[in-house]
C-alpha cells in the first residue's frame, strides 16, 4: 500500500495511475507492486565448506563421482518451499532445487557432480520458508563408484599334455637267408 502526504496534484496523479493500471488489465495487488516495486529475495550465499577455488574442503571415500551436502539451517517454515540453485565446473546445473531431505529447521540438498569438481555458484532462496539467521553450509562431499562393480577373478590351469614323438627305429629282425629246398635225397644209384 502507497500512502501519499501531500495535497493537490500529487495525490490525484497518483490516483489516476493506479486507475489506469487497473483498467487497463492490471489487478490491485500488480498495480500495488508496480507502484512499490518488486518483493526482495531472501537468498543466502555458501558460508562454509569450499575453499576459495570452490573444491569441497571435506572430502571422503574413493570413486569417480561426488555427492556434494548443503544444509540450511534456521528455516521454521515449509522446509520444501526452501530452492538452491547452484553451478560446478563439470557442466552440473541446479536451478530452483527442492530439498531432498528435511529436519530439525533444516533443508538438505544432494548434489552428485564428477569426482574433483569445483562449485563455481551456489545460493539458497528460502524467501518462502521463513528463514531467521539461516545459513547456506557445505557439510561434506563423499566419493562414490559410477557403479557397483563386481569383481570376479577365475584362474584356469591348464595341464597340457606333452605330446612328443620319438622315432623308434623298427626292431631288427634278422632273416635268414631263404632256406634251400629241401629235395629229396635220390634214391641210392643203382647202377
Amino acid at each position: 500500500m502507497v500512502q501519499v502526504r501531500g495535497k493537490g496534484r500529487g495525490r490525484a496523479a497518483i490516483a489516476l495511475v493506479t486507475v489506469g493500471l487497473v483498467g487497463a488489465g492490471f489487478t490491485t495487488a500488480a498495480a500495488s507492486a508496480f507502484a512499490v516495486g518488486a518483493v526482495p529475495r531472501d537468498v543466502i550465499s555458501l558460508t562454509t565448506g569450499a575453499g576459495e577455488d570452490g573444491a569441497c574442503t571435506n572430502v571422503s571415500a574413493h570413486g569417480a563421482r561426488q555427492h556434494w551436502t548443503f544444509t540450511v539451517d534456521h528455516v521454521y517454515g515449509n522446509l520444501s518451499l526452501a530452492r538452491l540453485h547452484a553451478e560446478f565446473d563439470d557442466g552440473t546445473t541446479l536451478s530452483s532445487q527442492a530439498p531432498t531431505d528435511t529436519g530439525n529447521f533444516s533443508a538438505i540438498w544432494i548434489v552428485d557432480t564428477a569426482a574433483g569438481a569445483h562449485v563455481k555458484d551456489v545460493s539458497a532462496d528460502v524467501t518462502d520458508a521463513n528463514p531467521d539467521g539461516a545459513t547456506l553450509q557445505l557439510l561434506s562431499c563423499e566419493l562414490f563408484a559410477d557403479s557397483v562393480t563386481t569383481t570376479t577373478s577365475t584362474t584356469t590351469t591348464v595341464l597340457a599334455a606333452s605330446a612328443s614323438t620319438t622315432t623308434v627305429p623298427a626292431p631288427q629282425v634278422s632273416q635268414a637267408a631263404p632256406a634251400a629246398p629241401v629235395v629229396a635225397a635220390p634214391a641210392a644209384l643203382t647202377g
